[in-house]
């Protein structure tokens, strides 16, 4: 099994309610059944409409087409209410590969946190 690391952070200082779900190491159909449904988890008990969430992907070393799902699934999810979806820190690989499926016309993304937080009033 491939090794993914999530972790869940609550940004305080914003007006807007804003989290940051962290993913380090590889995101593939060895780990997604038990490591997507705890972003769910996350997302249905802690976001609320009007929120913002950024998926920082900096450390994310590898991502197949399930995890691709994956994000888009989340997506469709918090757009439904009314929450921004920010992806922070992708690589040029994994750019490539989101754009290629016509993902980043559709995906709000910045080159870092910082920036990210830096667009949420």
């Amino acid at each position: 099994m491939s090794s993914i690391d999530i972790q869940f952070q609550t940004i305080e200082n914003k007006t807007t309610p804003t989290y940051i779900i962290t993913l380090v190491g590889k995101f593939d159909e060895t780990n997604i059944s038990v490591k997507a449904p705890e972003i769910d988890n996350f997302i249905s008990e802690n976001v609320t409409a009007g929120s913002a969430v950024i998926f920082d992907v900096t450390d994310l070393s590898y991502i197949n087409s399930k995890g691709i799902g994956s994000f888009s699934e989340w997506y469709m999810t918090l757009e439904s209410q009314n929450t921004r979806m920010i992806i922070s820190g992708m690589s040029e690989e994994m750019r490539t590969i989101f754009d290629i499926v016509s993902l980043l016309d559709i995906f709000e993304t910045y080159d870092n946190n910082n920036l990210a937080l830096d667009s949420i009033s």
